[in-house]
């Protein structure tokens, strides 16, 4: 058999400048104007055409916890953060059914601590035959499964 997808490769030397600690938004400050986030694996999302802040998703609409109860437009402003390629370099992958309890499974360690299991990996997928589905918000943004004819 043929592996159902294809990895994109990427630079292994993706490390971050200097500048990004000093100059970049902290997690809860307004990335309104500098459109780029000093953590790894964070990206600038704007709320309205005043506040953004760095997060690793974003669903549009109105939040639960928010004061102000205005809905979030989640446009990305400026690129994400990326972390640090581990040396040598390791792609994972985890192939699951949707339907079943290994969904949330690879949900749980998607939403934890920036990613653990697979997503600690400098690249990964998830593969299922039952579809596309919707992981959670993964180091890199918005994990989704690859769909694959089972046999």
């Amino acid at each position: 058999g043929r592996t159902p997808g294809m990895a994109l490769a990427e630079s292994p030397s993706r490390d971050v400048a200097d500048w990004v600690k000093s100059n970049c938004s902290k997690l809860g400050e307004n990335c309104h104007k500098t459109m780029c986030c000093a953590d790894a694996t964070q990206q600038c999302y704007s709320k309205d055409k005043n506040w953004a802040t760095c997060m690793r998703g974003c669903q549009p609409g109105i939040r639960a916890n928010d004061e102000d109860k205005r809905p979030w437009e989640c446009s990305k402003l400026g690129p994400r953060t990326p972390r640090k390629w581990g040396s040598p370099t390791l792609y994972c992958f985890s192939v699951i059914r949707l339907t079943s309890y290994e969904a949330a499974i690879l949900r749980a360690q998607v939403s934890t601590d920036g990613g653990i299991g697979i997503f600690r990996c400098d690249q990964f997928d998830v593969f299922a035959a039952q579809g596309r589905g919707l992981i959670g918000d993964g180091p890199e943004g918005p994990v989704w499964t690859e769909h694959f004819q089972d046999a």
